[in-house]
């Protein structure tokens, strides 16, 4: 009966096991708080695949940025997010965008919940960047 009791005393002092992040696979959209003197938002929707490669995925990305003075850009990108942990990097290319002088966007995140990714766009310019995962719940 001891020897029981010291088992349970030894298994409830030891550190829960860290539970894996979940799959970024999904439907996200995002969005930039306004960033440089021009009050620019860049906003938009995104696909995540999962790949063979463990922790990389493949993005497909429509993103859409309008500043406060009127001047606009769509884009549609390719990119690759890799995970360490819950540290998500995105780096993307260019398939298309209007106007053509529209630099690809780059992404540093930190998985928050299921369905929150919070961090910074980095890009021509950087600003906050939250992303959420369609329908999911991310309340921390």
């Amino acid at each position: 009966m001891i020897a029981a009791r010291v088992l349970l005393v030894v298994l409830l002092a030891q550190p829960a096991l860290a539970q894996p992040a979940p799959s970024l696979a999904g439907a996200w959209s995002f969005e930039t708080t306004p960033a440089t003197a021009r009050n620019c938002v860049i906003s938009g929707e995104a696909v995540v695949a999962a790949t063979r490669t463990r922790d990389a995925y493949d993005v497909q990305m429509r993103a859409l940025e309008v500043c406060g003075d009127g001047a606009r850009w769509e884009s549609v990108q390719r990119c690759r997010a890799t995970r360490r942990d819950r540290a998500v990097r995105i780096d993307c290319t260019l398939v298309s965008a209007t106007p053509s002088n529209y630099a690809p966007d780059h992404f540093v995140l930190e998985l928050k919940a299921p369905g929150l990714m919070e961090g910074v766009l980095t890009s021509t310019w950087d600003a906050p960047a939250r992303w959420r995962r369609a329908g999911a719940d991310y309340i921390l």
